[in-house]
C-alpha cells in the first residue's frame, strides 16, 4: 500500500476499505446461511441417506441382514405354530437366532440355495447371475 500524502486520497483509501469491509460482510453472512443450512437436521438427515445410498457395502449389508431377520422369523413362526411347548419356543426363539447369524455371516451360501429355490420353481426366468 502507499503512504497516504493528501486528503483525497485518504477519502479514496477509506472508500476503498469499507467497500472491502461491506464484501466481506456480505461472503460472511452467505457463508454461515450455507452452514446453517446444512446444519438442519433434516438436511443432515437427507444427507446421511444420500451417502447410504450411495454406499453399495452398505446397501449389502443392509438387505443381507433383513433377509437374515425376515427368514429367522418366518421359520420362529413356523415353529410356534407347530408347538405351544414352552421349551419348544424357546427352541424356536434359539433358532431364529442361529438361523439370523448364519444367514449374515453366509451369504454366499443363501444365494446358491436361493437360486436353487427359485430354479425348482421357475427354472429360466429367476436364475442369479453374478
Amino acid at each position: 500500500m502507499q503512504p497516504i500524502n493528501s486528503e483525497s486520497s485518504l477519502q479514496t483509501a477509506i472508500l476503498r476499505l469499507e467497500e472491502k469491509r461491506r464484501e466481506e460482510a456480505k461472503q460472511l453472512t452467505e457463508h454461515l446461511l450455507l452452514a446453517l443450512e446444512s446444519v438442519k437436521p433434516i438436511n443432515m438427515i437427507k444427507s446421511a441417506l444420500k451417502e447410504v445410498a450411495a454406499s453399495q457395502e452398505l446397501q449389502s449389508r443392509i438387505v443381507r441382514t433383513a433377509l437374515a431377520l425376515m427368514t429367522g422369523y418366518l421359520f420362529q413362526k413356523i415353529f410356534k405354530r407347530v408347538s405351544q411347548n414352552r421349551y419348544k419356543r424357546l427352541l424356536a426363539a434359539a433358532l431364529q437366532f442361529g438361523i439370523t447369524t448364519a444367514i449374515v455371516k453366509n451369504p454366499e451360501v443363501v444365494k446358491v440355495i436361493g437360486n436353487r429355490i427359485l430354479k425348482l420353481i421357475r427354472p429360466k426366468a429367476y436364475a442369479y447371475q453374478d
